[in-house]
């Protein structure tokens, strides 16, 4: 996999989530179109993109989330709602 920054990272993810809203769209308003309009994209086509995509979405997350674990951590708040908080340490890498 090629190697990103965290910004880079990021804007790669949500590059991949806009992609795949757009594909859900597609697919939505072609399943719901009458029988007798044109088709205007093909819907298996679409759907198999969406599903790539997800996945290697999922797998990018799950990446980001590996690189971050040294950074990020979760701890267990003793306070009176035993609620969890998530400490992030701020790197200061330029």
């Amino acid at each position: 996999m090629k190697s990103f920054n965290l910004a880079q990272a990021l804007k790669h993810k949500n590059r991949l989530a806009g992609e795949i809203a757009r594909a859900r769209e597609i697919v939505q308003r072609e399943n719901s179109r009458k029988e007798s309009q044109a088709a205007r994209a093909d819907v298996h086509a679409v759907f198999d993109q969406c599903v790539a995509q997800s996945r290697e979405l999922a797998a990018f997350k799950g990446a980001i989330a590996a690189a971050n674990a040294g950074v990020c951590r979760v701890t267990a708040a003793s306070t009176a709602s035993s609620t969890s908080r998530l400490s992030c340490a701020a790197s200061s890498r330029s």
